[in-house]
């Protein structure tokens, strides 16, 4: 048990060390940017929240310029695309397959149902989740078994935000 203990602890510094690397890498790269945005603030001369709001407001407006170079077609699914462009259902999505199937080939199935996720979107229809390899009845690695179709997925989305927005408005 001792050494279980040892070796978790010599991986979480090593996790540690890594994502503060990552951090630091990501800071060197975009110091430019960084430094540019703290000047814009400071010389706002607003406040923080108001500063976080506008910052808001140009987020929406780029998913927006986003969904529009994508062409992303109106229909009663395009809601979504401005969760796929931000990464929140890809998010989703791999974090209920690693909760019900595991860890392992979780990106390639992430990555799958993303992939079906945006073509049903594209075409307004519900696509099976469910492949098999060629010429073979047996179920494909990348088919996730957390997800039988696209309405599935994006129905469970659903319900995380509206309970994740639920929650939110409690905590305040």
């Amino acid at each position: 048990m001792e050494k279980h203990e040892e070796i978790k602890k010599e991986l979480k510094e090593c996790m540690e060390t890594f994502s503060s690397s990552i951090r630091k890498n990501f800071l060197r790269k975009n110091s430019e940017e960084i430094k540019l945005l703290k000047n814009m603030k400071k010389n706002s001369n607003i406040s923080e929240k108001s500063y976080i709001w506008n910052v808001q407001k140009k987020i929406t407006h780029l998913i927006e310029i986003c969904e529009e170079v994508l062409e992303v077609p109106q229909s009663n699914k395009s809601w979504l695309y401005k969760y796929i462009i931000t990464g929140q259902l890809d998010d989703f999505v791999r974090r209920t397959i690693e909760k019900f199937e595991g860890s392992s080939c979780s990106g390639d199935k992430e990555s799958f149902t993303i992939g079906t996720c945006i073509n049903a979107i594209r075409s307004n229809k519900n696509i099976s989740l469910y492949q098999t390899y060629d010429n073979d009845d047996k179920k494909a690695y990348w088919s996730p078994a957390s997800f039988k179709d696209t309405d599935s997925v994006f129905k469970l989305f659903e319900s995380y935000l509206k309970i994740k927005n639920i929650v939110e408005q409690g905590v305040k």
